[in-house]
């Protein structure tokens, strides 16, 4: 993923401490662990400075590398390190976290509406793709190519009063090298819900599709998931 062996910094507070933000570093590690480096404390204003469990953490960051703006989302953060001397450091660390490349004015929301589940097999269920098959039609020897991308309509499985689970495909694109370039096309399952849930029920919600394609298919059977707070259109 893009985000991750990155460096960013930012501003962070606790939910319901909005007017007691701080300035920090955060890293996100291979294994996808955020870890957030600041001289001051997350719990500036509360009474007592604990050890104990912050339930979520918000921000907006800037990565070193990019200079894109991101805005984050941290669940079951502690405080891994307090140092106290000359400069006073803290740093807290986060195992479930989610990054959204985009400024959210909602980002203390703490519900959503959709849920994007991926996993390399459905690519190769869905045989509808944005790729386009341009032939080398060449009178001489040169090798010529194209890449020529549109994106698919969504592809609808189901809809009912509370859901509405379709495929959507979801592309990108870069540059990485003076010579090189690539498109890279994921398919996605999309369960877009009418009510707002919390993190812990789309969860649920997430498991029990797993365990249906784990019965049909007889194999293991994990999504990588996205979280949006999607508006029910």
């Amino acid at each position: 993923m893009e985000y991750i062996n990155s460096f960013y910094e930012g501003i962070f507070w606790i939910d319901g401490y909005v007017d007691a933000k701080i300035i920090g570093t955060m890293h996100i590690d291979e294994k996808g662990i955020v870890t957030i480096s600041s001289l001051q404390s997350l719990e500036q204003e509360k009474k007592q400075r604990t050890w104990k469990k912050i339930e979520h953490v918000f921000g907006y960051v800037n990565c070193h590398d990019t200079s894109k703006n991101y805005s984050v989302k941290l669940y079951d953060v502690f405080k891994i390190h307090q140092s106290n001397g000359a400069l006073t450091k803290y740093k807290y660390q986060s195992s479930n976290s989610y990054i959204s490349p985009k400024f959210d004015d909602e980002i203390s929301n703490l519900f959503y509406n959709s849920i994007m589940l991926n996993y390399s097999i459905i690519s190769q269920w869905v045989t509808t793709t944005g790729f386009s098959l341009v032939h080398n039609d060449s009178e001489d020897d040169t090798f010529k190519v194209n890449q020529l991308y549109t994106q698919p309509k969504q592809i609808n499985l189901f809809k009912d009063e509370s859901y509405e689970i379709y495929f959507f495909f979801r592309a990108s694109a870069g540059y990485p090298l003076r010579r090189s370039s690539f498109i890279k096309e994921e398919v996605f399952i999309n369960v877009e819900t009418k009510k707002q849930f919390n993190l812990k029920e789309l969860y649920t919600l997430k498991a029990v599709i797993e365990r249906l394609f784990n019965i049909l298919l007889f194999t293991p059977w994990i999504f990588r998931s996205i979280l949006t707070p999607r508006i029910w259109a």
